[in-house]
């Protein structure tokens, strides 16, 4: 059966990675999906490269967690994106070198201002919706923009706008568990950061889930 609320599971032991010992189960379990997903969308998809520009949508989510700290961590230049000072702040704290908050009209002239007019070389996007429509327009020309996720709605992908700015368009689904090696040596050594917004009991599993959809 599919999920894991159990207090028994059986799985394959080819999906079993040890944990580092400087690691707790929290910190394990924050780790996998979310930096697996922004690994395969900046490096295999994306194919990120030193001082280029990158502007990865949702500076509170995880794949934007991971994503900021990935990118930072190969030479890239990092704007975020998030609608409170707080995630904004998060965002910065992680390594992005400007966060912009969306909501706000000229948010793409903000990071096309940062830019020094050119766009951003590549886009890591998880959200969909209008931040998506929106972030095409702040991308310069030849830029590769990835999708894994819609939480903020469907993608509305305009042919016209992609070709009119030569932007490439792929979309991301996980990726490869081969990652997840490369991935927790790089958290073993200190250099990624494990990030927890609160850890709830089994008992208060529904509060948990609201917390994501209230987008805490």
């Amino acid at each position: 059966l599919d999920g894991g609320y159990s207090e028994l599971i059986k799985i394959s032991a080819d999906d079993l990675i040890p944990l580092p010992e400087s690691l707790g189960f929290e910190e394990g379990a924050s780790i996998p999906l979310v930096f697996i997903t922004a690994w395969r969308m900046l490096f295999e998809l994306a194919r990120v490269q030193p001082g280029e520009w990158v502007l990865i949508t949702a500076a509170g989510s995880g794949v934007g967690i991971a994503a900021i700290q990935l990118a930072r961590l190969t030479g890239a230049r990092v704007i975020t994106t998030a609608s409170t000072p707080a995630k904004r702040q998060r965002g910065v704290e992680l390594g992005a070198e400007a966060a912009v908050d969306y909501t706000r009209a000229a948010w793409v002239k903000e990071v096309l201002d940062l830019t020094g007019g050119e766009g951003v070389a590549a886009c890591i996007d998880n959200v969909g919706g209008s931040i998506f429509t929106d972030s095409i327009e702040a991308m310069s020309r030849g830029g590769r923009m990835v999708n894994c996720g819609t939480t903020a709605g469907p993608l509305d992908v305009s042919v016209e706008a992609l070709r009119s700015r030569r932007v490439s368009f792929t979309a991301s689904y996980m990726g490869s568990n081969g990652y997840l090696h490369e991935i927790l040596e790089l958290f073993e050594a200190g250099t990624l950061k494990p990030v927890i917004y609160e850890v709830f009991p089994f008992e208060r599993i529904q509060d948990a889930h609201r917390a994501m959809i209230d987008r805490n």
